[in-house]
């Protein structure tokens, strides 16, 4: 009692020694008075430091995209390309010429990479060679932390025991599998290259080979789909005590060729949202009921199963990473851009020793705190006080109407300084994500999805 109180005593003689100290020299000025002083640093109050703290490395992740497939499905939104062998060789070693290009970067020197992530298209379209190459590349040239996570994409059609051992040789600790689902007349009616067979087969194999960490992709609201379709998908997850399930809403994207599907035999928006929303409910509880939570827009895991790569991306304050490939998107230094999509204008570029970059923008001090809200809701809660330590100045005093207006319709709640989705909100993530757009970006996604997405005239598996 008696030190607290001293202590107590020091910092209020401290205080008024500093108080006293400062109307002796302040010479502030202010107009008519002429003001004779010049700034030597700002700002005035400094304390001190920790000097380690000023060249201490930042944590960044990487993205890796590989833009080809064995076989397109009829749904995919993404930038892929058919695999050829000749096209997959030029690829890789395109690959490896703009790891070099960013390893030179001063910026990236000095960062540790904390969390890696291979995307695509289908990774394990290429061989066990050239993604092993990659990976070795990658710890060759960047620094990398201890016992990163490294994920990586699998189609079940291109997997087996040695590659799946190589690729856990090779550094690669967590596998996400893309199922999508156990019935063969769904997987057929997307064009998927791989049956109901070959999935169970992935995921025996991929929990023999003992990664740290396995997910699973899956598919609802297909065109033909049932719920007792759904929910048996849900209920045979289950039984492989997976780690980590990824179940999303398939979205239809209008140039597909599964679009005319999706809203045929006289099917209306409204009825297609009503079995969406009952198929989300039927996993949710399923999941929640057994062990899991969610923590993301669309992803359940099991405690200490989290991927890195999506809490790095998406969890309010974003971290920064860097992607390399065709197509490939990168948050970092304030700056988002996007890889050219083309792999022959990508490899092009690069064989000049450019970075292969399309376009992008430099973030300013709005876009960084729409953004800090738009994806913070992807992670279903934004903590307040991070808003204030990253900006400065409440979020309230940024956003208040609009948080006002989503609290209002039943979206998100307060809770002791966390603003959090309602249950309700659960159902309007994007609408409350959107929210946070600024005017000016409103209704404008769909036109960069279309730079970066190839129109594949042959949709066929």
């Amino acid at each position: 009692m008696e030190i607290c109180y001293f202590r107590a005593l020091e910092k209020i003689i401290e205080v008024h020694i500093m108080n006293e100290d400062m109307k002796k020299y302040n010479e502030w000025k202010e107009y008519p008075e002429r003001d004779t002083r010049g700034t030597i640093w700002y700002p005035p109050m400094l304390s001190p430091l920790d000097m380690d703290a000023i060249w201490e490395k930042r944590n960044i992740g990487f993205y890796v995209h590989v833009p080809f497939c064995k076989g397109i499905c009829k749904y995919c939104p993404f930038n892929r390309y058919p695999w050829e062998e000749n096209a997959a060789k030029l690829f890789v070693n395109s690959l490896k010429r703009e790891i070099d290009i960013m390893s030179d970067i001063g910026y990236i020197k000095n960062s540790t990479i904390v969390a890696g992530y291979f995307g695509g298209g289908t990774p394990t379209s290429l061989s066990s060679e050239q993604l092993v190459d990659i990976i070795s590349h990658i710890k060759d040239k960047f620094s990398v932390k201890e016992n990163i996570e490294i994920s990586l994409e699998a189609n079940p059609a291109t997997i087996d025991y040695e590659k799946l051992s190589a690729l856990k040789q090779a550094g690669i600790t967590r596998i996400s599998l893309g199922i999508q689902s156990f019935n063969d007349s769904i997987l057929k009616s997307m064009g998927c290259s791989h049956t109901a067979s070959q999935a169970i087969t992935a995921i025996e194999t991929a929990k023999k080979v003992g990664f740290n960490s396995l997910n699973i992709d899956l598919l609802y609201n297909v065109p033909g789909q049932t719920v007792s379709d759904w929910e048996q998908d849900v209920l045979k997850t289950l039984s492989y005590d997976i780690d980590h399930v990824s179940p999303m809403c398939l979205f239809v994207d209008s140039q597909s060729k599964l679009f005319d599907e999706y809203y045929s035999s006289g099917n209306t928006v409204k009825q297609i949202e009503e079995l969406e929303l009952n198929m989300y409910e039927i996993a949710h509880n399923h999941f929640v009921n057994n062990g899991y939570h969610m923590y993301t827009l669309y992803d359940y895991a099991k405690p200490g199963k989290e991927c890195e790569d999506h809490k790095l991306n998406w969890e309010a304050p974003q971290g920064e990473y860097f992607g390399m490939g065709p197509g490939a998107i990168s948050h970092i230094n304030n700056y988002v851009y996007v890889n050219k999509a083309n792999p022959k204008e990508y490899s092009d570029i690069i064989s000049l020793d450019k970075s292969p970059v399309g376009f992008g923008k430099k973030l300013s001090i709005v876009d960084q705190m729409s953004r800090f809200m738009v994806f913070g809701f992807y992670c279903l809660e934004v903590h307040k006080s991070e808003f204030q330590k990253k900006f400065g100045v409440s979020v309230e005093t940024i956003f208040g109407d609009t948080l006002t207006k989503l609290s209002i319709q039943g979206l998100i709640e307060d809770y002791q300084g966390i603003l959090k989705l309602t249950d309700k909100g659960m159902k309007y993530l994007y609408n409350v994500s959107s929210a946070f757009y600024q005017e000016d970006y409103k209704y404008y996604p769909e036109n960069i999805k279309k730079k970066i997405q190839p129109k594949l005239t042959n949709q066929s598996s």
